[in-house]
């Protein structure tokens, strides 16, 4: 007859720390500058090659500024469109990890430097078709 053998946890015990260990996993997966981010990253990338061999643009660069604070994200832009000294009026898309920071949805939009001698001109043009309650919101 066998003897029954001691066990240090019961198996509810060893499910949990099982959990944990899966839990620890996923943290360092969606962590800051972690495997989630790089893979977005990635994603972004891969949007715009497709963006400019889709739309078969020609003569456009891409930039994937470094990742600031908060955003993964790039702009894509034609390479006249580049101002000296103030950067790029572009189009962007741009992410954030809900893991690290407060919630916000992938943002798809028009970079305009602040300093452009057209800058007002520019909004004046855009105005009218930026719906309602997103005006309200951005002239805050």
């Amino acid at each position: 007859m066998e003897k029954p053998q001691a066990r240090l946890f019961s198996q509810k015990a060893l499910d949990i720390l099982a959990q944990f260990d899966a839990t620890a996993e996923t943290l360092k997966f969606v962590a800051e500058d972690g495997p989630l981010e790089k893979e977005i990253r990635s994603f972004l990338v891969s949007v715009a090659g497709r963006l400019k061999r889709d739309s078969k643009i020609q003569d456009w660069k891409q930039d994937f500024p470094p990742n600031d604070d908060r955003y993964i994200w790039f702009q894509v832009y034609p390479k006249n469109w580049k101002l000296p000294k103030i950067g790029p009026v572009a189009f962007c898309v741009s992410w954030s990890n809900p893991f690290v920071s407060d919630f916000e949805d992938l943002f798809v939009g028009l970079r305009i430097p602040w300093n452009w001698l057209h800058v007002e001109g520019l909004k004046t043009v855009l105005a009218p078709h930026i719906p309602e309650r997103l005006h309200r919101h951005h002239r805050h």
